[in-house]
Formats: C-alpha cells, structure tokens, sequence
C-alpha cells in the first residue's frame, strides 16, 4: 500500500522531472510523450472564441453563428502553427528562467510547483494549471 502511495503522490513530481530532463536533452519525440498537444489546442481555442465573444458583447453586438464558426476557421490554424513541441519547450524554458529570476536556487525543475497547480485525473493522470494566471 505504501509503495502505491508513493507511486501516486510522486508522479507528477518524476513526469516533471523526466520533462525537464527531455528539454536539456533537447529531446523532442521524449518530450512530446508527456504534452497533450490536442488538450491544449482545445483549451487555447475554447478561451480566444469565449474571449471574442465576450469583447463583441462590450460592443454592442454579438457574432452570428456563421461569424462565430468564420472565427473558429482563423483560430484553428493559428493555433495547429503555434501549439508545438518547439513552442511549448519555449514557453517552460521562459517559465523556468522566470523561476529563476524570482530567487530560485538552481536551474533545476523544482521550482516550477510556484508557478503551476496540479489537479489530479483518475489514478494516473494529472492536468497542470498555471497559478494566478502564470505562463
């Protein structure tokens, strides 16, 4: 029992670590194995259409449902360009030297739980969530 604890509590501990490992390696296929990159995207996508249509509503107007599915069209290649390996590695390297910067010790992952909350999936799986709207 104890082991399956420890298996548990540990887990996003040693995910980050092998990530963090992944990106000094510059190993993108080992790297790509712990990022849903569909997650994202639809994450990414939900929050620029809510965000569209809140700030046409501060206008005056709503968008149409043909406007609203045109703006969809522009977003999702933008976003297939732009949710990459290559683009995510990029934004944990920025959050890391930003983890740095705010008087971190080392270069180490260790310091990335200031800056992500972790929310738990069933018994394997875990999201991560930026805190306080982080990178």
């Amino acid at each position: 029992m104890a082991l399956l604890m420890l298996f548990y509590f540990s887990g996003p501990y040693w995910t980050l670590w092998r990530m963090g490992a992944a990106l000094q390696a510059e190993d993108e296929d080992e790297f790509s194995t712990y990022v849903d990159y569909e997650a994202i995207r639809a994450s990414l996508k939900r929050d620029i259409l809510a965000d569209i249509e809140k700030r046409s509503g501060l206008r005056g107007r709503t968008f149409s449902p043909g406007q609203m599915a045109m703006a969809e069209n522009m977003v999702d290649p933008i976003l297939n360009r732009f949710v990459s390996p290559t683009s995510i590695e990029i934004l944990l390297a920025e959050a890391q030297k930003a983890n740095l910067a705010a008087g971190a010790s080392d270069s180490s992952w260790s310091g990335i739980w200031n800056l992500v909350d972790v929310e738990r999936i069933g018994l394997i799986g875990f999201r991560w969530e930026p805190k306080n709207g982080g990178p």
